[in-house]
C-alpha cells in the first residue's frame, strides 16, 4: 500500500538495481527471470540467462562484502521516456498508483557476482592474471581481454544457478508450471499423458491438472485402500465421506461362461456353476457422503456436476475394476415435502422430496446410484 505521505515504496526491482548489494546472488537472478517472464513480446523459448542476463569477472582484488559486485540495467527507451515523464508531473494520489516504475521494462542485464569466476579475488585464475585484466582496462581502455574471459564465466555461473535450481522443485514451479513442473507430477500419478489428462479436465465435470497433482502422492500407490478413497473424495469436495469395502452384488456371468448340459463348463467341482450369476463382495465399494445440504446434495446427483468430477477420481483411484454405489445423505433441515408450486425450488420423488409428511429426526439415507468408471454414467440402484 502507498505511504501516509502519498510515496510508493519501491518495486524489488527498482531496490535491486539501485542498492544490489543488499541482495543474494539467487535471489537476485530469481528476481530478474520473473521480471523478464513477465514482459511482453518476450519469446517462450528465449534462452534469458544466455541472451539477457549476462555475468561477468571481477577485475577486484579486495575482499567482497557480498555476494554481488556489480549489476548494469539496460532500461529499454519506452519505459524510461514514461517514468520520467511522471517524476516531472505533480500527481495526486489515483495518478501516484498508477505511475510506471522504472523496472516495467528492462533490457540486458550484466551482473557481476564476487564469489565466482576466472578473475578477482575469488577467481579460479593466478591473481597476476586479475591484475593484468585490471591494467588493460583501467589504463589502456582495453576490456578484450576481459570480454574473453567473460564468454566462459557467464556461461559457467549461469550453469552454476541451473544446478542451485534443478532440485529446489518449488522455484521449478515457480518458473514454469505448466510444461515442465506439473507433467513431472502428472507422471507420477500416472496420468501424464496428454490425451488422458485432456479427458480429465474436459467439460464442467473436469479435474484441473493442479488437483490431480495435489494428489499425486495417493494415486500412484497401488493397491489403494478404502481411506485413501474417502480421503481424496473428502478433501476434493470438503464434504464428510466414508467409505465401505466389500459390499456384495450379483455378477451377471457371460453366456460363454455359464454351464449346459452337454456343453461347456460341466467338469463338477471345477467348472460347473448353477445359474447365469454369482455373489461377489470383492468389486464393489459404497460411498457414503454427507450430511449434505440441498445445493450440495443437489450437485451430487447423477449428471451433474460433482457427479461427473467423481466418476472420474473413482476411477483414477481404483481402477476399471470396481464399481461404486454411491450413497447421498440429505441433511434433515432440508427434508421437504414435494409439492407443485415451485416457489420452494424443485422436488423430485426418490431424490429430494416426499409425498406426506417424513418424519425428520435424522438424516435421509435413502438417495443411492451406482457408477461405472469405464462407461462414466450412473444407475439407479434398487431401493429407491
Amino acid at each position: 500500500m502507498p505511504g501516509t505521505k502519498r510515496r510508493i515504496d519501491p518495486g524489488l526491482i527498482d531496490q535491486l538495481r539501485d542498492e544490489p548489494h543488499r541482495f543474494e546472488f539467487f535471489q537476485a537472478v530469481r528476481l530478474l527471470l520473473t521480471q523478464y517472464r513477465k514482459q511482453d513480446g518476450v519469446p517462450q523459448d528465449l534462452d534469458i540467462l544466455g541472451q539477457v542476463i549476462r555475468f561477468r569477472n571481477s577485475i577486484s582484488l579486495g575482499f567482497p562484502p557480498n555476494e554481488i559486485e556489480a549489476l548494469e540495467f539496460e532500461i529499454q527507451q519506452e519505459a524510461l521516456a514514461a517514468f520520467d515523464n511522471a517524476e516531472s508531473q505533480e500527481l495526486d494520489t489515483a495518478s501516484e498508483n498508477s505511475k510506471p516504475s522504472r523496472s516495467d521494462k528492462i533490457g540486458k542485464v550484466t551482473l557481476t557476482p564476487s564469489f565466482l569466476g576466472l578473475t578477482g579475488p575469488m577467481g579460479v585464475m593466478p591473481r597476476h592474471y586479475t591484475h593484468y585484466v585490471a591494467e588493460r582496462e583501467v589504463h589502456h581502455r582495453d576490456t578484450a581481454t576481459r570480454a574473453f574471459l567473460d564468454i566462459f564465466t557467464s556461461r559457467a555461473v549461469a550453469l552454476f544457478y541451473q544446478t542451485w535450481l534443478k532440485y529446489r522443485l518449488h522455484l521449478q514451479y515457480e518458473a514454469d508450471r505448466k510444461n515442465h513442473f506439473l507433467p513431472l507430477i502428472l507422471s507420477l500419478a500416472g496420468v501424464g499423458l496428454p490425451g488422458l489428462r485432456q479427458r480429465l479436465h474436459e467439460g464442467e465435470a473436469g479435474v484441473a491438472d493442479e488437483s490431480l497433482a495435489y494428489y499425486s502422492g495417493a494415486l500412484r500407490e497401488r493397491p489403494q485402500s478404502a481411506n485413501t478413497l474417502a480421503g481424496v473424495v473428502a478433501d476434493y469436495f470438503q464434504v464428510k465421506c466414508r467409505a465401505e469395502q466389500f459390499v456384495g452384488q450379483w455378477f451377471q456371468l457371460p453366456p460363454q461362461e455359464t454351464s449346459t448340459l452337454g456343453g461347456a463348463n460341466c467338469e463338477l467341482g471345477v467348472s460347473t456353476l448353477c445359474g447365469t450369476r454369482v455373489w461377489d463382495r470383492t468389486s464393489r465399494v459404497r460411498l457414503l457422503i454427507g450430511p449434505l445440504r440441498k445445493n450440495q446434495f443437489e450437485d451430487f446427483l447423477p449428471g451433474r456436476t460433482a457427479a461427473g468430477s467423481l466418476i472420474r477420481l473413482f476411477g483414477l483411484i481404483l481402477g476399471p475394476a470396481h464399481d461404486c454405489e454411491v450413497r447421498l445423505i440429505l441433511d434433515k433441515r432440508d427434508l421437504v415435502q414435494a409439492t407443485l408450486d415451485s416457489r420452494g425450488g424443485s422436488t423430485r420423488l426418490g431424490w429430494n422430496g416426499w409425498l406426506g409428511k417424513r418424519n425428520a429426526s435424522g438424516d435421509s439415507h435413502e438417495v443411492a446410484y451406482l457408477i461405472n468408471p469405464i462407461k462414466e454414467q450412473q444407475t439407479f440402484t434398487g431401493d429407491q
